[in-house]
């Protein structure tokens, strides 16, 4: 109901504010990237050995002109003394401060056992200082049709439908409860990613001071409603755009658009120089992160970005049981290559944008 209201207020405010093209990565341009290692375990704890440039090069034909594609070993089973299932994280050259994001996706992870996400955080760190943004994260569940929504808080793991965006931070970084969010998306409120507390609106999402008081909570989420989100059904579709504007005056917002959804803005479908990322002119975000309690210039940095895909770990292992999956998180991951097909990001374009001056 208060859509209508929100956007005359917000076209009556005159000019909106544009951003401008910062760079741009499409096919090859992703080998610039840095394609980060671990020695032992990866930071998630995963059945994951994420490997170098030359070794994914080596075993499959990522890059294109127009396209992007790294992917999950599918074909050799994981001995009991590896790591775990090799796959590819990738972190961007260069860290943005207040920009808008915006990423052209046909196809994401998808399948038992999958934690995929595409997310920010501080270059300088270390975590969780300078603050990190999970635009992606999913995990878990097997066998959804595209018509069913799945309400289970870990969104897109192993083809969940839902999508999780949230923020880490430092102390002292709470979220408003003077003012409604307008966001399509439910709250999700999580300490130390122990466990979550949800609240669902039809229209919008408020964050209740007191439950961050009881649990004392220094990260917040949001989970968006489409059923078209993530894993099989967002596949099944032709994929979509997702866009992150960060900046201290409107916090952190976060859109999606499915691919044949009439109601793409042009500026992001035909990847223009310049948008206005306004809810007046883009619809209302799937998520909202105001900045009323949380002082943005000590929380936020510059941001590095980052894909990555993980297997089992602290979240995707931990609700495995959950999930209609077979076995346990770390057999399967092991002796199924053939389940992991769908266990890849395939990227049409990766836009930044930067805010031009008043």
């Amino acid at each position: 109901m208060f859509a209508p209201v929100l956007l005359l207020s917000l076209a009556a405010t005159g000019a909106l504010a544009s951003y401008s093209i910062q760079d741009t990565y499409i096919g090859y341009d992703f080998l610039a990237w840095k394609w980060e290692t671990f020695q032992g375990l990866e930071p998630t704890h995963g059945r994951t050995q994420y490997v170098d440039k030359s070794t994914a090069l080596a075993s499959k034909p990522f890059p294109s002109d127009d396209s992007f594609i790294m992917r999950a070993d599918n074909v050799n089973r994981v001995p009991p003394a590896a790591p775990g299932r090799k796959s590819v994280r990738i972190v961007s050259p260069d860290a943005y401060a207040d920009s808008v994001i915006v990423l052209d996706l046909w196809h994401m992870p998808a399948g038992c056992a999958t934690w995929p996400a595409f997310w920010t955080l501080s270059k300088a760190g270390p975590w969780p200082h300078g603050g990190e943004i999970d635009i992606i994260e999913g995990k878990l569940q097997r066998h959804l049709s595209i018509s069913v929504h799945s309400d289970v808080l870990h969104a897109g793991v192993n083809n969940n439908t839902d999508n999780l965006s949230s923020l880490h931070t430092t102390p002292n970084c709470y979220m408003s409860t003077s003012q409604p969010r307008y966001q399509t998306g439910s709250v999700l409120f999580s300490m130390f990613s122990i466990f979550f507390l949800t609240f669902t609106s039809q229209s919008n999402c408020i964050d209740p001071m007191r439950h961050e008081r009881i649990i004392s909570t220094r990260d917040a989420a949001c989970r968006s409603p489409s059923p078209i989100l993530t894993a099989i059904p967002f596949n099944s579709h032709g994929g979509g755009w997702y866009a992150m504007k960060r900046g201290p005056a409107c916090g952190v917002s976060i859109w999606f658009w499915s691919r044949y959804n009439p109601s793409v803005p042009l500026e992001v479908s035909q990847g223009r120089s310049t948008i206005n990322p306004d809810p007046a002119l883009w619809g209302i975000p799937d998520a909202v992160f105001p900045m009323d309690n949380c002082d943005y210039s000590s929380h936020f940095d510059a941001h590095s970005i980052v894909f990555d895909l993980t297997f089992c770990g602290d979240w995707a292992g931990t609700v495995y049981g959950d999930s209609g999956c077979p076995g346990s998180c770390i057999d399967f991951v092991d002796n199924n290559p053939e389940e992991f097909d769908e266990a890849y990001w395939q990227i049409s374009s990766l836009r930044i944008y930067t805010p031009d001056s008043w």
